[in-house]
């Protein structure tokens, strides 16, 4: 990740001093995001992330940690922001949001073992049983609204017709009877920290989250958990649903759209890859790197509708 916004300590503790956390001993650039700057903090009492929002505005930051906060006043774990001396949770530096959080320790994991797959799915039905807070969005980024984006930089090509495909099969499943929740729309491998006893799975990194489907969020977390080599390990997919109906259970008409909102989900982030490194931030190294969505869309897709129902019989 590029650093977008350099501190130098004399910086950083200029911004720390509106918090009462000791002195300052090291810091370390983290590296992962691509639309923050992410410092980690070490001080006198404790570890802590100075997040920069370099695409945020005041408002969005605020949203996002009002979130944060709004889901530890609801006892689910995940990153937690630090208020100031003034009960601030987002101050500005240079013109640019910023907010402090304690540091989760541990590290990000690809393979995942079948503990912590149903402990995931728990929280994820967790997460969606949270009352949402009025200021969500209500769809999600770089969804179907805003595919025909693509027309601006690759109109006519043969990723923009697989994308409009997409669009018209979910359209017969995006429905309002369909259960709406607080959903975090980006539950990868990469936005789950695995702490160091290796006992623990913890989702974070909100920056999605919105009021939508909850089958699109159960869709992208099967999309986020279970691909391997650009297919549907439909083994994690069992283990990720039971852990998930352990605590809640799908809807009939949810369970006929999981297929669909699986390769709606794969298709969400294949946009979001051919936009950002084809388009937005042109990365040769990266612009084929929305071809594994797609190549896991289609898999997904494939799969006959009877077989695919055989993800909600666990240890089948």
């Amino acid at each position: 990740m590029a650093e977008y916004t350099k501190l130098d300590k004399k910086q950083i503790e200029s911004i720390l001093a509106q918090y009462s956390l000791g002195s300052l001993l090291f810091t370390s650039l983290l590296s992962g995001g691509s639309e923050n700057t992410n410092h980690r903090i070490n001080t006198s009492k404790g570890d802590f992330v100075l997040t920069i929002c370099e695409q945020k505005t005041l408002v969005e930051a605020q949203q996002l940690a009002n979130l944060l906060a709004h889901l530890e006043q609801n006892n689910f774990t995940t990153s937690k922001v630090l208020s100031n001396s003034k009960g601030q949770l987002v101050t500005l530096w240079d013109g640019k949001p910023v907010m402090l959080k304690n540091h989760l320790p541990g590290s990000i994991h690809k393979n995942l073992s079948k503990q912590k797959l149903i402990s995931l799915g728990q929280q994820l039905a967790k997460l969606h049983l949270i009352k949402p807070p009025d200021y969500l969005k209500h769809q999600v980024s770089f969804g179907k609204e805003s595919f025909s984006k693509i027309e601006i930089y690759d109109n006519s090509s043969d990723f923009q017709k697989w994308l409009y495909s997409i669009r018209s099969d979910i359209h017969e499943h995006v429905k309002q009877s369909l259960p709406k929740a607080l959903i975090h729309a980006d539950v990868f491998f990469n936005n789950v920290i695995i702490d160091d006893d290796n006992s623990t799975a913890i989702i974070m990194d909100f920056e999605e989250a919105c009021y939508y489907y909850r089958v699109f969020d159960i869709g992208m977390m099967l999309v986020g958990l279970c691909e391997e080599s650009d297919k549907l390990n439909v083994i994690n997919a069992r283990t990720v649903l039971a852990g998930y109906q352990q605590i809640s259970q799908l809807h009939e008409n949810e369970k006929r759209s999981l297929q669909s909102f699986a390769v709606y989900a794969a298709a969400v982030t294949a946009f979001w890859r051919h936009q950002q490194h084809r388009y937005a931030m042109p990365n040769p190294k990266l612009k084929n790197h929305y071809l594994s969505m797609q190549h896991l869309g289609d898999d997904i897709r494939k799969i006959p509708k009877k077989e695919f129902r055989n993800v909600f019989d666990y240890g089948a």
